[in-house]
């Protein structure tokens, strides 16, 4: 998948009518994330980018919401290469070990057709 470039350093961004979560990951981890050796990311999501894009962490359903309902789908952006891929989540918790809004987001390690998409940022 070929990613636009992105301007700025954007940790984060939502997409595809809000039911996408965008991160990017410095080579080292994406590689990893790529391959499917590591199939999470520990991040910690600033409450002014939860009121930014009106995100909601569901404890019940363990993922965020949107507006627009559940965000589903992950896509993972090395930060070098502007390369990227997207995988389905599954999970996505609190990590509560005294940082403030830092989660865990997991998903599934296959590769599915769509990972082949191009993906353009709106930044």
């Amino acid at each position: 998948m070929t990613v636009a470039p992105n301007k700025g350093s954007v940790d984060m961004e939502i997409i595809d009518n809000e039911n996408t979560i965008v991160f990017r990951s410095i080579p080292e981890n994406y590689y990893a994330e790529l391959s499917g050796n590591k199939c999470n990311t520990v991040r910690v999501i600033p409450i002014e980018e939860l009121d930014k894009y009106d995100i909601h962490y569901i404890e019940a359903l363990r993922m965020f919401v949107t507006s627009n309902g559940v965000i589903r789908e992950i896509i993972i952006v090395n930060t070098e290469e502007e390369t990227g891929f997207g995988r389905s989540l599954t999970d996505v918790r609190p990590l509560n070990q005294g940082i403030e809004n830092q989660y865990v987001f997991s998903w599934k390690p296959e590769k599915r057709e769509s990972d082949d998409l191009l993906y353009i940022s709106d930044a």
